[in-house]
């Protein structure tokens, strides 16, 4: 048995020790890529190469940034004034959940922050209006990752990080918009079989009663804001101008600085760059042009995108889409 086909097996078993006991598939995955790495004759220095360093401080960066907007109540506030501003027309609420929920995912903080955020949010607006609570965290978390693939959210981030190096380049537009119509559709499945244009309830939201923007949120926003125009309308580095627009809330008292990292998904990216060093490591002992000989073997143009996105939704089942399923498809096409 040869080192591709014995990286392969260790992928397998990484992906299902994790599945089952739960535990972080990053570490585990950058000692299995040491092991197998020694194995094959690499030095450290070239099993570190899968570490991408750059889309690390990006992360870091924009989840940093976004946890003090979070900490500070800002996103929260902004949430409860907009719910407040339809009034008595709460039939709109589904869909402005919808809307509210991908516009916070798109600007930074990613579909499971904003998920997470969002989802309370919804289900005590749910409670205290007394409609379906399940139908109105959906609303959410479909908003969500409908708006998780913009250029300046974790998964465009990481998108762009993988596909950068294969020579695809202004795709970034077209995969966030795809991504924002595909979540709408099964937004209005949702609301449709839900009848959420059925909903009549008192908005328990009243605009004079939610407190006004302090004077931390008012900084907050309008970092976020600086950042959202720097970095795409003038292709700023995403990471590193969140870092700076950080520091200047922290110098400014804005925000709570050792909440906010405490905040940082500090698991998530370690899952994610911790893949990367596998895959890496499995790249060069053969195993992904192993996979790639396989499929070219029965697919074709035609068929191509269509295996493979039915691949990555059933292995989404049991591992990580953004740092298992991601790094996996990305290096199957790179050998296609």
């Amino acid at each position: 048995m040869n080192l591709a086909v014995i990286s392969l097996i260790a992928l397998a078993i990484v992906v299902a020790i994790g599945f089952i006991k739960k535990v972080n598939l990053g570490f585990l995955a950058i000692g299995v890529a040491f092991v197998l790495g020694s194995v094959g004759g690499m030095s450290a220095s070239e099993i570190s190469k899968g570490f991408n360093v750059s889309m690390f401080v990006t992360l870091v960066g924009v989840t940093f940034l976004f946890g003090m907007a979070s900490n500070n109540g800002t996103l929260d506030l902004i949430s409860k004034k907009v719910i407040a501003l339809v009034g008595k027309h709460t039939v709109l609420i589904p869909i402005l959940m919808f809307v509210l929920s991908a516009f916070i995912s798109a600007i930074g903080p990613g579909h499971v922050a904003a998920g997470v955020l969002m989802t309370t949010f919804a289900m005590y607006l749910a409670f205290a209006m007394d409609i379906n609570p399940m139908s109105t965290a959906l609303y959410a978390k479909l908003g969500a990752n409908a708006g998780c693939a913009s250029i300046l959210s974790m998964t465009g981030i990481l998108a762009k990080s993988l596909s950068d190096p294969l020579g695809y380049e202004g795709f970034g537009l077209h995969l966030f918009l795809t991504t924002l119509l595909s979540g709408a559709l099964f937004t209005l499945c949702v609301y449709v079989l839900y009848k959420g244009y059925k909903v009549k309830a008192d908005n328990p939201m009243k605009l004079s009663e939610i407190p006004k923007f302090n004077r931390d949120q008012k900084l907050t926003i309008v970092g976020i804001l600086v950042m959202v125009v720097c970095c795409i309308g003038l292709k700023l580095d995403t990471g590193l101008f969140a870092f700076a627009v950080a520091a200047v809330l922290i110098q400014l008292g804005a925000v709570d600085e050792k909440k906010a990292i405490k905040n940082i998904p500090w698991g998530t990216l370690v899952l994610i760059c911790g893949m990367a060093v596998l895959i890496n490591v499995m790249s060069y002992l053969g195993a992904i042009q192993m996979i790639s000989d396989f499929l070219t073997g029965f697919m074709s143009e035609r068929t191509a995108a269509p295996i493979l996105a039915a691949t990555s939704g059933i292995l989404s089942w049991v591992s990580s889409t953004t740092g298992v399923v991601a790094y996996n498809v990305s290096n199957c096409s790179k050998c296609l």
